[in-house]
């Protein structure tokens, strides 16, 4: 195998894929890259058993065929150093990849391509297609609900649920729930997979801010998404993700309204005083303004009263974990935000002025 190629080419193929390297003494092969040479076009896999990212670039100048593992982050660092607009040589001698750049010589240990893991073997039974731009807005929207390393292992990751042409994303630690929902065109009848964590932290850093449309494609235990020239294969959570409809509040009524730059302030002031174990503070609808208290262990103490755009005639209170209703509001993009809920039960929903795409529904703490 011997190629050249353009630093900055070669740097930004590695900065896709490397971020899922791994260290791992038990199997050191996932702190490598596969680098295939094939028809022009240099591939460069990385996986860490549970995700795997491929990406191809194209290149002009192949003069041998062929494969190697190679430590991924020997070589990114390499690459990294390496001046801007360089040309990078790349050669196999035996076991051992040189690497030539102007005055610059390294040589690295490679491993035999057979023992790198393969995940992307899988045959797809449902496929669609969506634009970059409205899958980044929906995970970003859903992604700070859900559970890490939590026993329940299917809160560990995000609920991909298609039914009726509506794509929902999903996402719950069993404390908070996050859900929002675009209408879609699926030829299939439905479809329900839960995506772990760490793939879709993946997956929103790989996509881009465009309408350019994403393939993807589900099999029975695997998930892949073709972005442009890169390509995640994610494996699938297995286990039944709670029912949402069953927590979405029916035929809810709107509490309070409130300016959520006003909020956010004064919901971050006083939470300096809230109890550091459970971030709990006290929301009381008094006399058309909102009460916002708190109190910790040492007896201290913070009250805030902040004006409404809108208020009901009810008795609302609640005790709430702050960091919920502040994650919600660092997410929503609007002026607004309301708080809606129902008779004979004390859970929120929150929900962004004239935006009925995303709910957020966070349960109540018991103090």
């Amino acid at each position: 195998m011997k190629f050249n190629i353009k630093k900055n080419d070669l740097l930004k193929g590695l900065q896709q894929v490397g971020s899922i390297l791994v260290k791992n003494p038990s199997f050191p092969i996932l702190e490598n890259i596969l680098i295939e040479i094939k028809e022009n076009i240099l591939s460069l896999t990385a996986t860490n058993l549970e995700t795997e990212i491929i990406t191809k670039i194209p290149i002009n100048y192949v003069y041998q065929t062929g494969n190697i593992v190679v430590s991924g982050k020997k070589l990114l660092n390499i690459c990294r150093n390496l001046p801007n607009q360089s040309i990078i040589q790349i050669e196999k001698k035996n076991n051992k990849i040189n690497i030539i750049s102007n005055n610059s010589y390294f040589s690295l240990i490679t491993i035999s391509p057979k023992n790198f893991p393969n995940l992307c073997q899988f045959e797809h039974e449902k496929e669609f297609y969506i634009s970059q731009y409205i899958l980044k807005k929906m995970i970003l929207a859903t992604q700070f609900s859900m559970a890490n390393q939590d026993i329940r292992y299917y809160l560990n990751g995000m609920l991909f649920d298609i039914k009726e042409n509506n794509f929902r994303t999903v996402t719950t630690d069993g404390y908070r729930m996050a859900i929002y929902n675009t209408p879609i065109n699926f030829s299939n009848s439905s479809c329900s997979i839960i995506i772990p964590r760490k793939s879709i932290l993946e997956l929103v850093r790989l996509l881009h801010n465009n309408e350019s449309l994403l393939h993807i494609l589900i099999g029975k235990n695997n998930i892949r998404i073709k972005i442009e020239n890169i390509i995640l294969t994610s494996k699938l959570i297995s286990g039944v993700f709670p029912n949402y409809n069953t927590i979405l509040l029916n035929y809810p009524i709107k509490i309070i309204g409130v300016k959520i730059s006003t909020l956010k302030k004064s919901l971050s002031r006083v939470a300096i005083l809230s109890n550091q174990n459970i971030h709990g503070v006290h929301l009381h609808l008094n006399h058309g303004r909102l009460e916002i208290s708190a109190k910790n262990q040492e007896e201290e103490e913070a009250k805030e009263i902040i004006d409404l755009i809108y208020f009901a005639n009810v008795d609302f209170r609640i005790n709430i974990n702050v960091n919920y209703v502040l994650d919600v509001l660092n997410t929503l993009t609007g002026q607004n935000v309301y708080f809606l809920m129902q008779k004979n039960t004390s859970k929120i929903q929150l929900e962004e002025d004239k935006i009925s795409s995303v709910s957020y529904i966070i349960m109540p703490l018991h103090i």
